[in-house]
Order: C-alpha cells, then sequence, then structure tokens
C-alpha cells in the first residue's frame, strides 16, 4: 500500500526519475504483453499516434485513422466513440466487430472498446486513449449459449408432445386405472433413460449398442443368454435414439410377458446392418423372437402396435414392419441416413471428441427445419 501510494504522488507531481519511468514503462508491457489487451492513443483529427499490444503492426497503424485501416463499419462505430469522448469526461465504450475472411479462413475479431479524452498540463483536450479488449471467444459463447437454449426449448417442446401422446394412446387402450399406471409408468422410463443418454452424449451421436443396451440391460441380466445383439458400430442421432428406445421398451415388455423372454427357451436377437445404394444408405434393425410360446395377434392395435408399425419408420425416413409369426414377433424397421452416422464415415471417439462449436451449424440446420 505504500509502495502504491508513493507511485502515485509521483505520478501526480512528475517526480519519476528515468529509471523509475523505464522500470514502470517495462512493468506495463510485460502485463500488456500477457493479455488480450491493447492501448492506443490518437490525437484530435484521429490519427493514432501510439499503440502498443496490437495485433495489426505499429507502423500500420501511426499517422492513420481508423477508416484507413479497418472496415467501414467498424471505422465508424470507433470513430463516433472517440468523438463522443473528446465531447464529454468519463469513459465511453462500445463493441465492434471486424469480419474475418472466408478465404483465408480468419474468424470473425469482437473487441471491447473503452475511451477517455487526454489533456495536457494545462488541461487542454489532446486527443483519446483507448483500450481494446478481444472479447471474441466470450461472443462464440454467447452464440452458443443461445444456440443451446433454441435447442432446449425445441427439445422441451418436443419431449412434450411425446408424453401427451404416451399418455393419450395409453389411456385410451387400459381397461383400468391400474393398468394405465403401469403401462404409463414404463413408458416414461423408457424416455427417461433415453433423455439420460442423450443428454450424456451432449446431443451428438450415441452407440446403437449402448442405446439398445441401455433399455434391455435388467432384461439381459435376469434372461442371461437368451438376448444377443449381432452388428457393426452404428452411431444414432438423438431422434432416433428416442424412437428406437420407446421401441425396445415396448418389445422387451410384451416379449417378457407374453413372448419368447416369457419362458427359459426363448431367445431374442436384435440384429443390425447398413445397406448402401448408388443414392442411398439405410440402417436396417430386426428384432426376431424364437423359442417361445404361440403367438397370438392381438384384438386391438394400442400404442405399442401403433408406435411399433408406423411411429418408428415415419419418423426416422424409413419403414417398419411389425409381424406376429407363429414362432415369434419379428420387428424390422429402416432409419434414413440422416438419422444415423456409420463407422465407415466417423468413429464414436471422433464423435465424442466435437468441440462445442464444431455443432453448431448442424444444430442451426436442425432447428430451422423443425421450427420452420
Amino acid at each position: 500500500m505504500k509502495r502504491k501510494k508513493e507511485i502515485k504522488e509521483k505520478r501526480l507531481s512528475g517526480n519519476f526519475s528515468n529509471m523509475e519511468c523505464a522500470d514502470e514503462e517495462l512493468r506495463f508491457k510485460l502485463a500488456l504483453s500477457q493479455s488480450n489487451i491493447s492501448v492506443f492513443h490518437h490525437d484530435l483529427q484521429g490519427r493514432c499516434t501510439w499503440s502498443h499490444n496490437c495485433t495489426i503492426d505499429r507502423d500500420q497503424l501511426l499517422g492513420k485513422t481508423d477508416d484507413q485501416v479497418m472496415p467501414a463499419e467498424p471505422a465508424d462505430i470507433l470513430t463516433r466513440l472517440k468523438n463522443k469522448a473528446l465531447s464529454a469526461p468519463g469513459v465511453q465504450e462500445a463493441e465492434v466487430c471486424i469480419e474475418g475472411n472466408s478465404e483465408s479462413g480468419s474468424q470473425n475479431l469482437w473487441c471491447l472498446v473503452k475511451a477517455v479524452r487526454t489533456v495536457d498540463d494545462s488541461g487542454n483536450v489532446i486527443g483519446t486513449t483507448s483500450v481494446s479488449f478481444d472479447i471474441t471467444e466470450r461472443k462464440r459463447w454467447e452464440t452458443h449459449l443461445k444456440l443451446l437454449m433454441r435447442e432446449v426449448n425445441h427439445r422441451s417442446r418436443n419431449l412434450l408432445a411425446v408424453l401427451t401422446s404416451i399418455s393419450r394412446y395409453t389411456c385410451a387402450n387400459a381397461a383400468d386405472l391400474e393398468e394405465f399406471q403401469e403401462k404409463f409408468a414404463n413408458r416414461l422410463q423408457c424416455l427417461a433413460k433415453t433423455n439420460e443418454l442423450i443428454t450424456k452424449d451432449q446431443w451428438s451421436e450415441s452407440s446403437l449398442e449402448q442405446t439398445l443396451d441401455l433399455q434391455l440391460s435388467v432384461h439381459r441380466q435376469n434372461q442371461k443368454g437368451q438376448i444377443n445383439f449381432h452388428g457393426e458400430e452404428v452411431q444414432l442421432k438423438p431422434k432416433a435414439v428416442q424412437s428406437l428406445g420407446l421401441a425396445m421398451g415396448e418389445l422387451a415388455t410384451n416379449s417378457i410377458k407374453y413372448g419368447a423372454l416369457s419362458v427359459t427357451t426363448g431367445c431374442v436377437d436384435i440384429s443390425w446392418e447398413v445397406r448402401n445404394t448408388e443414392n442411398d444408405s439405410m440402417l436396417e434393425i430386426t428384432w426376431c423372437e424364437t423359442g417361445g410360446p404361440e403367438v397370438v395377434p392381438p384384438e386391438k392395435e394400442g400404442f405399442g402396435s401403433l408406435l411399433l408399425r408406423h411411429i418408428v419408420g415415419e419418423e426416422l425416413g424409413g419403414t417398419s414392419d411389425l409381424k406376429f409369426l407363429a414362432s415369434g414377433i419379428e420387428w424390422k424397421t429402416e432409419i434414413g441416413k440422416m438419422n444415423f452416422v456409420h463407422s465407415s464415415h466417423q468413429t464414436q471417439t471422433e464423435s465424442k471428441e466435437k468441440k462445442p462449436f464444431d455443432r453448431e451449424n448442424e444444430l442451426r440446420q436442425e432447428l430451422d427445419l423443425a421450427l420452420g
């Protein structure tokens, strides 16, 4: 505190020795060099007379006005800022954006600039001193946060629509309140599991096998060796994770009560493969039950049948087919290429290592399409 007081008194009196001045300037330069702060001084005509720690070479700045060294829009903002500082006491501030060059790969540069008028020993205004803070990363995070909030809003509305649909169809097909509560609770649990996985994977892609295992892990533990997976590494988009998770929940519940998993001799094989053509790529998933009781087709179509026959395929850009064969239920669905990523195009590691901003354009396109 004593040292700071001495420095302040010397600044006011101007009684700095040459050595002290040099030390103070060195400390100032060292501090700035380790920061994202630039300092400038401009005369009354707006010409730069001094700068430090600037990304632009000093020789390109000295003696020039803002409109001579940068695009018109940010130059106009800075000129008005400095004119305001010249005409009024106190600190004036503004945010400016210097657009990058897409051809060279340079990004937009955002700066928060604070300006104050400078006076000489006689109190006459001789120009402005400006401090510029690089806030590019902050701006990018703000943009990313707004995008995430849009996605949260969109997915919340989508989730509420799914819940409403599940509730309506479950209620319409339940014999009594107890049956409704049981079926609705099971479906909510399936939905909760899929959304937990989607959130854990940051609304990016999730492993198909992990999606299946999440819904069937309890059954695989209880019915050891009765549920088998066959397929290559495939990543699912969030919409596919949600729809497929619900479908697996319906199939497993039905199989436990009436199908192959209701007896020790039953078996469920879940297989998948990517079918590539010249113009398209589809993911085919098959649920096949064998060794269980003889299947009796239901007298009426409930929510589960509706989901398996129509909703999953239509939601995911493909088709679905549910067959009540005497040997066991067989369900096949095709998923369009917009809802999955084949391992030959992108590995799981690459997917998880995506940076937050890598997905901005993808999220924007998805939200614009969904929200119109």
